[in-house]
């Protein structure tokens, strides 16, 4: 979900298992449809809580995740409320 339109950030829930894989300042590539981004890690929770009822799907509705803030830049082309997805690669 995108939250603000002053400050351009997405707040995501990272599956624990994945937790190795991000630091907090890493750049991170976010796709919005087929557009990519570089989105920087601005927060990191420390603790792991199961995945909000309005974030979830079947398959990760019983595992834990941490919630995840990613700060873009003012020139993004992103609108709040659009969905975007995370690539760790």
């Amino acid at each position: 979900d995108l939250a603000d339109n002053d400050q351009l950030y997405a707040v995501a829930y990272l599956p624990v298992k994945y937790l190795a894989n991000v630091d907090y300042g890493q750049l991170l590539k976010v796709w919005i449809d087929d557009q990519s981004y570089e989105a920087r890690v601005c927060y990191l929770d420390i603790h792991s809580t199961y995945t909000p009822k309005d974030k979830q799907t079947a398959a990760d509705k019983n595992r834990e995740s941490v919630k995840l803030k990613l700060q873009f830049e003012p020139e993004t082309l992103i609108k709040p409320g659009q969905e975007v997805k995370i690539s760790l690669d």
